[in-house]
């Protein structure tokens, strides 16, 4: 399922949205050694700034606040400024909490 929908599919899943919170942290465990390495930072920083999405489907605005923190972290770091003037803007459009 994509689009809406999916956004909806997945906060009416009860112990889904932890157990995707688990394997992501577990992953990023096992994988951050290697993103230093394989230089896929950027990658994995579009992937936190993706992730924020889910968090605020579902009203969830500290964790996305968070993933757009890790995100814009990574992208000043390596000085993309394009990815890092759009992170901030979606920090700015979020509630204060």
């Amino acid at each position: 399922m994509t689009g809406p929908q999916a956004g909806t599919a997945l906060g009416s899943e009860p112990g889904l949205v932890e157990s995707l919170h688990r394997r992501q942290r577990s992953t990023r465990r096992r994988v951050s050694p290697f993103c230093n390495e394989l230089r896929v930072e950027n990658e994995m920083a579009l992937a936190y700034a993706s992730y924020d999405r889910l968090h605020r489907r579902q009203g969830r605005f500290p964790e996305a606040r968070h993933y757009l923190a890790c995100a814009l972290g990574i992208f000043e770091r390596f000085g993309t400024r394009i990815e890092s003037d759009k992170v901030r803007a979606e920090l700015a459009e979020l509630p204060a909490v």
